[in-house]
């Protein structure tokens, strides 16, 4: 097992694609190694549509429906804060600051270093478009994409894994940081 050095400074990757392109599939592949090498791992993830975790009957259900603005409830286990408004994902960060390492599931548009999931011939604009672009991870093409994406990842050097290659991702990550 390797042993990690205290760290200095919390690092920040995010992991962006279109829906459906295996976000979340590679994230949780990625962190049981991550885990393996002593990191403390959080992960926040951006969802547009809106979302709901709090179950009808629930005291904290209750409570919101009642009119708190933000929630809590926590236990020797877990804790959950809700509140009613978008948090900044800096803030979030922020609270998080206690992690070696926080995976931004999504958010586009923000600047940190982002490996992009590409699917399709389509997916490659967000290499093109986005910024601070480090790494290129694929599914699902065919030869033609695949050859597209590999001239691509050439012209702007950036290294291009296939979904599978969790390991090598993850030795990435750590070099990167």
């Amino acid at each position: 097992m390797i042993e990690v050095a205290s760290r200095t400074d919390q690092k920040i990757i995010q992991i962006v694609g279109y829906k459906n392109s295996g976000k979340t599939t590679l994230i949780s592949r990625l962190i049981p190694i991550l885990n393996n090498m002593n990191y403390k791992i959080a992960v926040i993830k951006h969802d547009v549509h809106g979302f709901d975790s709090d179950v009808e009957g629930t005291d904290t259900y209750k409570l919101r429906q009642a009119g708190a603005l933000a929630t809590a409830i926590t236990s020797p286990w877990r804790t959950a804060i809700m509140e009613e408004r978008e948090t900044s994902v800096q803030s979030l960060i922020n609270y998080f600051r206690e992690y070696d390492l926080v995976f931004l599931e999504g958010f586009k548009q923000e600047d940190y270093p982002k490996l992009v999931l590409v699917t399709s011939t389509e997916d490659m604009r967000l290499v093109r478009e986005l910024s601070q672009v480090i790494g290129i991870v694929y599914r699902d093409l065919n030869d033609r994409e695949r050859n597209e994406l590999l001239a691509m990842s050439s012209e702007k050097s950036l290294p291009l894994f296939e979904v599978s290659q969790n390991r090598d991702i993850v030795s990435f990550i750590i070099e990167s940081m």
